[in-house]
């Protein structure tokens, strides 16, 4: 079977992969093997895509020559490598950045610090972690850990044990 068989395919199926996964995770649709299924079936697409372009490398070529389709390739290049530069912490208190370093540093703690800041003993968090389907083995796990073994995030995690006081 040739390449030119399947690199097109390839190609498409790969494309249909990234993009409705990409698509649920823009959403926070956290939802089976989705995240997952984005970072590592999305492969597929750059396989097929480098086989794509290894048959029809000459007509490719031709996309440098013109202006529209050059300045949409810089564009997207100098936008990916944009993304690549680290953005710089906010400096002082308060707002949203503060908000979301606090959300982030109780759901990397482990779950015998954790527990005690949400008025809670170990016993309750570990019994309620254990009754929504995740594997406490030791107090010294963090939401985020145990998060990741399902695909999800620490911060639903973190809901899941939120007091149930007024106004919830």
């Amino acid at each position: 079977m040739s390449l030119k068989a399947w690199a097109t395919p390839l190609t498409i199926g790969g494309f249909v992969i990234s993009a409705v996964t990409g698509v649920v995770i823009f959403f926070h649709i956290n939802i089976g093997l989705v995240r997952p299924a984005h970072e590592w079936l999305s492969w597929l697409m750059i396989l097929g895509v480098v086989f794509h372009l290894a048959l029809h490398w000459k007509g490719f070529k031709g996309y440098f020559r013109k202006g529209l389709a050059l300045g949409i390739i810089l564009l997207c290049l100098i936008l990916t490598g944009a993304s690549m530069v680290p953005m710089a912490k906010p400096q002082g208190g308060g707002g949203r950045g503060a908000m979301f370093q606090a959300v982030g540093l109780l759901t990397q703690a482990p779950l015998s610090t954790l527990a005690p800041v949400l008025g809670q003993s170990l016993d309750d968090v570990t019994a309620t972690l254990k009754k929504s389907g995740f594997e406490v083995t030791s107090p010294a796990q963090s939401l985020e850990g145990l998060a990741r073994q399902q695909g999800k995030r620490g911060t639903d995690l973190l809901v899941l044990l939120m007091p149930k006081g007024k106004g919830r």
